[in-house]
């Protein structure tokens, strides 16, 4: 995709419709690149639906086997509690084989916990994995789609720019066959103008473009928010 980029306006009967339909092509391209459904945007979310509900229900998991945890582990210390106590009991009766089963109950109940915090983990491993493929998809598609979307972007503007030099050259025509020696239509008034001004409405438009040939300032300017275009 180079070159420039070509906008059939269907006819119309004034300027102000020709505009509009350009205006509104510019909406239709922007939908198309970042929501459209071969869009880059589009195309990640499809890829990560999956794994977003895997993430999801794994870390719900997660949640519910910690909770689980939480309360058996107050069960476990009580427990334990009471075991410890019968152990010493059994132990002073001399009784060391009942002992040692109240002991492996001990044990056995340590075990179920530990069992359970591993499951735990387990979930939000996965959970972890998933949210790192979907990163990787985001990387992925965004290197796969950017040179197509950037192709489209710079074919826009090329056309933008098409048009204020061919503005700027039908001016100058019209000022040479006007056969006036004083020249009236002048670089600052006129052809300057032809870009969004600096005060008023036009404003932020005026530092956009400022922006987009000065990295360095464009980086301390507000960002649109993404749902805004």
């Amino acid at each position: 995709m180079t070159g420039t980029i070509e906008i059939e306006v269907p006819e119309a009967e004034t300027i102000e419709d020709q505009v509009m339909y350009v205006e509104e092509f510019v909406e239709d391209l922007l939908q198309a690149l970042t929501q459209g459904p071969h869009s880059l945007f589009e195309k990640c979310r499809a890829a990560n639906e999956q794994l977003l509900s895997k993430e999801v229900a794994e870390q719900e998991k997660a949640l519910e086997l910690r909770e689980t945890a939480r309360q058996f582990k107050s069960r476990v210390e009580a427990r334990q509690r009471i075991l410890s106590r019968e152990v010493d009991e059994m132990l002073a009766d001399g009784r060391d084989r009942d002992a040692e089963e109240k002991r492996r109950e001990s044990a056995k109940l340590e075990s179920d916990l530990a069992d359970i915090l591993k499951q735990a983990e387990a979930c939000e491993m996965r959970a972890g994995e998933a949210a790192a493929e979907q990163g990787a998809n985001f990387i992925r598609h965004f290197n796969e789609n950017f040179p197509q979307l950037r192709a489209a972007t710079v074919r826009t503007i090329i056309a933008a720019v098409g048009l204020l030099d061919g503005v700027e050259a039908a001016l100058r025509a019209y000022q040479l066959r006007s056969g006036l020696p004083r020249p009236f239509i002048s670089e600052i008034n006129h052809l300057m103008d032809l870009t969004p001004r600096e005060q008023g409405f036009e404003q932020r438009y005026w530092q956009s473009l400022q922006g987009w040939f000065n990295p360095g300032q464009r980086l301390k300017q507000p960002k649109p928010h993404p749902t805004q275009h």
